[in-house]
């Protein structure tokens, strides 16, 4: 419901470590075959959030890209629908858990 899209130019190809190094400040990351999966921190009883990281050659550039949803459970869709209009006040949970996350992925320094 709450989706994103980040994405990062390196001009060399950044390594595993490096990549997993700095995406654990934002959420769970780990390195399991050469694929990298990342699990944002922020969760509870209200949204359920997923991430995937993928990296892409064009022209002798390397892209990182993450997308990154926070989406309703099903606890908050039924709230909402039962203590109409004041329960849908739950949805805010995600879109806030989103922004922070949106936020915390644009200020990152990947360069040392």
């Amino acid at each position: 419901m709450f989706n994103g899209i980040y994405t990062h130019t390196f001009k060399n190809k950044p390594t595993n470590a490096l990549v997993v190094n700095k995406l654990n400040k934002v959420g769970l990351c780990n390195e399991v075959n050469g694929n990298i999966s990342l699990t944002p921190f922020d969760s509870n009883f209200s949204f359920e959030s997923k991430a995937l990281v993928s990296f892409t050659e064009y022209e002798n550039n390397y892209t990182l890209q993450i997308q990154y949803s926070f989406n309703p459970t099903i606890v908050a869709w039924l709230l909402g629908i039962c203590f109409f209009p004041l329960g849908f006040l739950l949805f805010y949970f995600p879109y806030k858990a989103k922004e922070d996350f949106s936020d915390q992925l644009f200020v990152m320094k990947w360069e040392e």
